[in-house]
């Protein structure tokens, strides 16, 4: 009984440590092309010499429709890499200085 109570207030701890650290950073940029990326690691490294506390996060996205050929078979959808540049909430005001 007292696994199960540690288990579900570790699972509770996740969830909320989860929705907490989602809500202190802002998504200011978004690319999906490999000639902008630069451009947004460019923009990154400023906002790193001001001081400004940012991450580059790298992520895997696919088209939310699936294709299906003549045997009903779904086929494996295309992905795409998504480069996104995250400033943390505090932070945002900073940016346009």
């Amino acid at each position: 009984m007292v696994m199960y109570i540690s288990i579900l207030i570790i699972l509770i701890l996740l969830v909320v440590w989860r929705i907490w650290s989602k809500s202190i950073w802002q998504t200011v940029l978004v690319v999906s092309d490999y000639h902008s990326e630069d451009e947004v690691r460019e923009k990154y490294n400023q906002l790193v010499k001001k001081r400004v506390r940012c991450k580059l996060k790298t992520e895997m996205q696919s088209p939310g429709i699936a294709r299906v050929d003549e045997m009903g078979a779904g086929q494996p959808q295309p992905k795409w890499r998504v480069l996104k540049l995250l400033v943390h909430k505090n932070d945002v005001n900073q940016i346009s200085k």
